[in-house]
């Protein structure tokens, strides 16, 4: 009766893993199957939360006003030369100005809203002591004495340096408290669902473990089954 219930856990395993009932005494290949179904789980699962970390950064960006993401050792490097740092959308949310004004400082400034803000004073000492530090990508500065002069209007995504185009496009609802509380909720309901992901991997993940672990320590094989049934025909 023991090994007849270990046969039919191993089915619903074999089910489960959509192998054949003719390898059901097959111990090793259903154990590698399984742990190729958990590894499979696993990476799913990983992609969700990478997805997850994504969001998150995004909320961040929404919540805190950080478009711009430095990295750690040029941050460390800041506060060790007594610059504060001020996002632009930070700065663009406490300043006090209208929408309607903070609408014409983004059209006039375009890189305000990803890139720091900073005195004049501190973009010369940062100027005078960088070069320690390498970036992966080019970190926009804005002084903070530009921002009290008007500047040209623009009607593309386009703009034009010397030697160098950026597209920049940005989105002009983050500067509408109620537009931008509109897009922090939508945020939440993705980071949310997609917890939810996470935890119904998570879930299958352990429920096809503590399977795989139940075949493991199972004692059935296909000597002790027909040993069995001839020793049950004997004695019947």
């Amino acid at each position: 009766q023991g090994y007849e219930e270990e046969l039919e856990a191993r089915k619903v395993v074999l089910r489960y893993l959509n192998l054949e009932e003719t390898v059901l005494f097959d111990h090793e290949k259903i154990l590698q199957a399984s742990e190729r179904k958990l590894l499979e789980i696993a990476g799913l699962r990983r992609n969700l939360e990478k997805e997850e970390d994504v969001l998150q950064k995004e909320y961040q960006r929404l919540t805190q006003g950080k478009a711009l993401e430095l990295p750690e050792d040029l941050e460390q490097e800041l506060v060790n030369l007594g610059i504060h740092v001020v996002y632009g959308m930070e700065w663009l949310a406490k300043n006090g100005y209208s929408e309607k004004e903070n609408l014409e400082l983004v059209r006039s400034h375009p890189f305000l809203p990803y890139a720091l803000i900073l005195s004049s004073a501190e973009v010369k000492k940062l100027s005078q002591n960088a070069g320690s530090i390498y970036t992966s990508f080019p970190i926009p500065i804005v002084a903070r004495e530009m921002l009290e002069k008007s500047g040209e209007e623009r009607g593309s995504g386009i703009i034009r340096l010397e030697g160098v185009s950026f597209y920049v496009w940005f989105n002009e609802n983050l500067l509408n408290e109620e537009k931008l509380k509109l897009l922090v909720q939508e945020k939440e309901k993705q980071i949310q669902k997609k917890k939810e992901a996470i935890g119904v991997r998570q879930a299958e993940y352990t429920e096809y473990f503590e399977r795989q672990e139940r075949i493991r320590n199972q004692e059935v094989s296909k000597e002790k089954w027909e040993a069995n049934a001839k020793e049950t025909a004997r004695l019947s």
